[in-house]
């Protein structure tokens, strides 16, 4: 099976030690554990004739055989030297060192099976004709609130294919809106669909820790490109120490549902979250990249003026062209090596490859130029600690002050109303 994967891969394992193969499922490849000997039998023979050596009389023969099943039990048992494949992805991508995945193939950094048959990338003669598509056309029905929104709509529309280039985590792209039906939950989809050919993995959102740490660990079990927090409770402070570790961790670990058992798994998963005027932690909030829609009316339901009407549909049928857009950004990045001037704390690869994307398409001055107003709507508390240890400072920068000092310079200077 190591030999045959050389030249004609067919054969991985997956986890720990789950042989699988690839299946054609409606013009679809999907991965297909092999669980009996029996059936590691029937995969290998279809492609490898055996033989069994027999003296008969002294002399020796040679007839044909079947596999033997203690051999298949064997195999099955310890398949450690077989390559690894943790997905198969119908999204073109770049590759750690840069080369751009756009044809069917295994790619044994990224343990992925790229199913690239039904797709043919579009081709922009420059960076200017790419951003005219994905921002004025792809992405032009969206009511972003500030140009930093918009900047942030676009670096999660392109992470699905740079993804295997940033060797750390992503930060969570937050879509929040002041009313429903806004059009939170559609534009993640569309950024998913327009790379990935399907919706983002839905991960519902709950208030218990413990019920998140499960909620992740059976999401990343599906190995999805893209997952949805969708619906955050609305004027509600989303807090959740396994959310936050799960935002800054390539590698997550939880006890598996209904055993004492440990699983670990890659998390190499995107993480977006929708909302109306939702809440989040200090923690969470410094670890969220934030997309503001706002659509001056009050009930966005009712909108009509759409450039194109089905969007969903429209980024699903021209996945081909938008992914070949964004591989010319990313081209060109690679090609000047721009660098970005700012970083994210804790995303310092991320900052790298997408900063650096969006400095050589000159759109880096509105990343994270919503920062600020993001921490006071979303999480409100965090400014005002902020002011209120700036003016004990100023205060008193080296004289300790007492609990009713402090209580009283808070009142004094309007500070902490909301704490």
């Amino acid at each position: 099976l190591t030999l045959e994967n050389k030249s004609n891969p067919r054969t991985w394992t997956q986890g720990p030690c789950q042989l699988v193969r690839l299946l054609d499922d409606k013009g679809r490849k999907v991965i297909d554990p092999l669980r009996t000997p029996e059936a590691l039998r029937q995969h290998v023979t279809a492609t490898t004739r055996w033989r069994r050596y027999k003296k008969v009389k002294g002399e020796e023969t040679v007839e044909p055989c079947d596999l033997p099943l203690d051999v298949c039990r064997n195999v099955l048992a310890s398949p450690k030297k077989i390559g690894a494949l943790r997905r198969v992805s119908r999204t073109p991508g770049f590759d750690p060192s840069g080369r751009l995945w756009s044809s069917s193939g295994y790619c044994e950094e990224l343990e992925t099976w790229f199913d690239l048959d039904h797709l043919t990338l579009g081709r922009f003669d420059d960076v200017q004709e790419s951003l005219d598509y994905l921002l004025r056309e792809v992405l032009v029905d969206f009511p972003f609130a500030d140009e930093a929104s918009r900047v942030h709509a676009l670096a999660l529309l392109l992470l699905p294919m740079v993804r295997g280039m940033i060797q750390g985590p992503t930060p969570l792209h937050l879509v929040t809106a002041p009313l429903p039906r806004t059009g939170k939950t559609k534009l993640v989809n569309v950024c998913s669909l327009g790379t990935t050919g399907g919706p983002a993995e839905l991960c519902p959102p709950t208030r218990d820790n413990e019920e998140w740490r499960k909620q992740i660990t059976a999401t990343l079990r599906g190995a999805p490109t893209m997952a949805l927090i969708d619906n955050l409770e609305p004027g509600r402070n989303t807090d959740s120490a396994n959310l936050a570790a799960l935002l800054t961790s390539t590698q997550w670990t939880a006890r598996e549902l209904g055993t004492v058992r440990n699983v670990s798994v890659p998390n190499d998963t995107i993480w977006t979250a929708t909302g109306n005027n939702p809440g989040l932690s200090r923690e969470l909030a410094d670890r969220a990249l934030w997309i503001h829609l706002d659509p001056a009316h009050h009930d966005p339901s009712s909108r009509t003026n759409f450039q194109i009407p089905y969007i969903e549909d429209y980024a699903r049928d021209h996945q081909g062209a938008i992914c070949g857009a964004i591989a010319r950004l990313v081209l060109h990045w690679l090609d000047q090596r721009g660098q970005w001037s700012g970083t994210l704390g804790g995303f310092e690869r991320w900052s790298e490859v997408v900063g650096g994307i969006l400095t050589s398409a000159g759109l880096s001055a509105d990343l994270l130029g919503n920062r600020k107003k993001m921490r006071s709507k979303i999480s409100p508390g965090q400014g005002e600690w902020e002011a209120f240890v700036l003016a004990w400072h100023l205060t008193s920068p080296v004289v300790a002050l007492t609990s009713s000092e402090l209580w009283n310079l808070a009142e004094a200077e309007d500070l902490l109303d909301s704490i």
